[in-house]
């Protein structure tokens, strides 16, 4: 058993895992709904959000909701998330953004990109 073991070890393989990235290497995926309260509509903010999160190679949608907040659903890699996340605190230029609230979700593998939905 040792045999193995020292075999295992001489290719230079490893236990251990890079944070935000699984056991092969690969980024991890996560997908949140971030629903935006503030002044959010009217001022550009889902065309900003489109933009930034195409930039950042995210996958979802984004869209306003009747009660003045907008909805974004948001798929990639954990850190570009978590960065979009921060930046949905800014969002457009015109925008006032009060509350930013993220509840995670299942992964979507239907996702091909990130649209404006009405």
């Amino acid at each position: 058993m040792s045999l193995v073991y020292d075999n295992w070890a001489s290719v230079g393989n490893s236990c251990e895992v890079t944070p935000g990235k699984d056991f092969t290497g690969k980024a991890m995926e996560r997908h949140v709904q971030v629903l935006v309260e503030g002044i959010v509509q009217g001022v550009f903010f889902r065309e900003y959000t489109r933009r930034k999160a195409q930039s950042l190679g995210l996958k979802g949608s984004v869209r306003n909701l009747p009660n003045g907040c907008v909805e974004i659903r948001a798929q990639g890699n954990m850190q570009d998330i978590d960065f979009f996340i921060q930046w949905c605190w800014e969002g457009s230029p015109l925008a006032r953004v009060e509350n930013v609230l993220v509840t995670e979700a299942p992964l979507d593998y239907s996702l091909l990109s990130f649209l404006i939905t009405y």
